[in-house]
């Protein structure tokens, strides 16, 4: 599932980073490494193929790598992107997922759509 996942978005989106505009080479492992998970897989694991759980980030240069870092994601231009993606997947994570999400997501979701005793 998870490479039908990486090809989808292999064959549907531009190869150019959403945080630099940069272009990202379709010829090597890069493109497929320039596709970020926004939740990650590992504590994620019911949204890591959902259709939103992605930005395009260069994976040679840093761009993908500032994604692992809540505190440097939230900083990116590519932020409000993500959020945005998070709070349309927000019902399909596990009490156990939601319970792994930054207080400043989960606040951010409870001031937008509160949820009765979710967090």
């Amino acid at each position: 599932d998870l490479q039908k996942w990486y090809m989808r978005i292999m064959r549907t989106e531009i190869p150019v980073c959403w945080e630099t505009d940069e272009p990202i080479s379709t010829s090597d492992f890069g493109w497929h490494g320039s596709i970020a998970h926004i939740l990650d897989k590992k504590n994620f694991p019911s949204v890591k193929t959902h259709p939103l759980n992605y930005l395009i980030l260069k994976m040679w240069g840093g761009t993908h790598d500032k994604s692992h870092d809540w505190d440097k994601f939230k900083k990116m231009k590519v932020w409000p992107k993500a959020l945005e993606r998070i709070v349309m997947m927000v019902d399909e994570l596990t009490q156990e997922e939601l319970a792994k999400l930054p207080h400043f997501i989960t606040e951010h979701i409870e001031n937008q759509y509160p949820f009765p005793d979710t967090f």
